[in-house]
């Protein structure tokens, strides 16, 4: 049976009554992007209890408060050599933004067992049968239930978890561009959780592609350095320090975190005189050596500002060195998680 869906349904025309799963499934199967099937390779979710590596199966019940109200957290994790980078520090960022969204309590539920998820989460990846450019993303909700503002009838948290083709590559040239934007930041209860609340993100992004720039950088209304849209910004003054704002209205970015623990290796080869955290001006955002955006697990070198280049228009040795740095971290046994591929692999040919 071929079956072509219409984006929207003509006017006066009859929309039809889906009876059977099957029906529904071949409806999902025909409307799915060919982006999505061909990034999307494998997920989980605990409506289910099972992993798919049909994406036309990965669907979101309406009913789920992260959907109709947004009440859900998530983070991510890279994937390299078969090793899963960061899990733990990732994971427990997520379940910290749960206890910020009052999702989970102090103590979390069975189904935000950090055990529970850390399995679940290495089983999919292992399901994709890739060792590499894979990324993973996990999202855990309120749960499901009804349409009400309130969680009370919930009946506990759904665990989501998707699998697809890292875009993200050191091949090539790097380097890009920014400007700033009028987007007003979050509160700080919300920019400092990781939550599906991403509308402002979404506003940065599209304000700075209008721009013709790559990325978005936000100010608070005095004129300091806030963040971009998914990443830290990162300054090296003329001074030669590497710094950036505080945490406490912006999201804690794990991947600078691992940047600071590498940072003596370059303040002892006089590549940087150390790092800080603390305010930073717009006249020193403008008068930087380099700027820097940490997101991803990645570093990225920002070589225009405003139209404006930054430093020499070109990657500075400060990027050059932590770019190693933190690609060579992704292999560090002591921050990774093998993935078991040795309990089977998913048939991809169907």
């Amino acid at each position: 049976m071929r079956i072509r869906c219409l984006a929207t349904t003509a006017v006066g025309s009859r929309v039809p009554l889906l009876k059977s799963s099957e029906e529904v499934v071949a409806r999902w199967t025909a409307a799915l992007p060919a982006s999505t099937r061909s990034l999307v390779l494998a997920g989980y979710t605990s409506a289910t209890g099972g992993i798919v590596t049909d994406p036309s199966l990965l669907t979101i019940p309406l009913d789920d408060h992260g959907f109709h109200r947004g009440h859900c957290v998530f983070d991510t994790a890279n994937v390299a050599n078969g090793r899963v980078f960061g899990l733990t520090m990732h994971l427990n960022r997520l379940l910290s933004s749960a206890r910020l969204a009052k999702i989970i309590g102090e103590e979390p539920p069975a189904a935000a067992d950090p055990a529970v998820l850390r399995s679940i989460i290495l089983q999919t990846i292992a399901a994709t049968g890739r060792r590499d450019s894979v990324f993973v993303r996990y999202w855990l909700s309120a749960g499901r239930g009804d349409f009400s503002i309130s969680p009370k009838r919930c009946v506990g948290p759904t665990f989501y978890c998707v699998v697809h083709e890292d875009t993200h590559s050191a091949a090539g040239e790097r380097g890009m561009s920014a400007v700033m934007v009028t987007v007003p930041l979050k509160p700080p209860l919300l920019a400092t959780m990781k939550s599906n609340n991403y509308m402002l993100n979404a506003l940065v992004a599209l304000e700075a592609e209008a721009a013709g720039a790559s990325m978005g950088i936000q100010l608070h209304e005095d004129g300091r350095l806030a963040e971009s849209s998914v990443a830290t910004v990162g300054v090296v003054d003329r001074y030669g320090w590497l710094r950036t704002p505080p945490p406490d209205a912006i999201l804690n970015s794990t991947t600078w975190a691992r940047a600071t623990a590498l940072a003596p290796n370059l303040v002892g080869s006089g590549v940087i005189q150390g790092c800080k955290v603390g305010p930073i001006s717009r006249a020193e955002i403008e008068e930087a050596r380099e700027l820097l955006s940490f997101g991803g697990g990645w570093v990225e070198p920002i070589v225009k500002l405003d139209g404006r280049l930054v430093g020499s228009g070109r990657p500075g040795p400060v990027w050059l060195a932590l770019d190693r740095l933190l690609r060579e971290d992704f292999g560090n046994p002591e921050l990774t998680d093998e993935v078991p591929y040795e309990n089977g692999v998913y048939d991809h040919s169907t």
